[in-house]
C-alpha cells in the first residue's frame, strides 16, 4: 500500500473514474514517479478513498476508486468559553486552541475580574 496521499474536492465513490487536475497529475507520475496499475489515496470530507492508475496520458492521470480506505472522523464540537484579556495573551491562546481543535469561541464577560483568567472546556455531542 503506498503512502501517497491526495486532497480530491470533488465527491468519491466506488467504481468511479475520473482524472486528477495538472498540478497533481504531474506529481503522481513526475515527483513520485507512480506508474499504470499502481495504488494510491484519495481523501476529502466523505473519508479516504484506495484509486488505481489507469492511465496516464497527455500529463493527466486516469484513476478508479478501488475501495473505501477509512470513514470520515465523527470529532465532537470542543467550545471555548474565555474572559477577554490583553491582545498577545490573547492571540497566543486563540492560536493554541485552535490548534488543539476548539471549534467555537465563546467571550464571557465577567464581574470584578481584574487578573484571573477563567477557561471553561465545554464538549457538545
Amino acid at each position: 500500500m503506498s503512502n501517497i496521499r491526495l486532497f480530491f474536492p470533488k465527491s468519491l465513490s466506488l467504481n468511479l473514474t475520473s482524472k486528477l487536475d495538472k498540478p497533481q497529475s504531474h506529481y503522481i507520475s513526475k515527483v513520485m514517479r507512480i506508474k499504470s496499475n499502481e495504488v494510491f489515496s484519495l481523501f476529502n470530507s466523505s473519508g479516504e478513498w484506495e484509486a488505481k492508475i489507469k492511465e496516464i496520458s497527455k500529463g493527466l492521470v486516469e484513476f478508479n476508486i478501488t475501495k473505501k480506505l477509512r470513514q470520515k472522523e465523527n470529532n465532537k464540537e470542543i467550545w471555548l468559553a474565555f474572559s477577554p484579556i490583553k491582545s498577545n495573551y490573547f492571540n497566543f491562546m486563540m492560536q493554541k486552541a485552535t490548534e488543539l481543535g476548539v471549534t467555537k469561541f465563546i467571550p464571557i464577560i465577567f464581574h470584578k475580574l481584574h487578573k484571573i483568567f477563567y477557561v471553561l472546556f465545554i464538549c457538545k455531542n
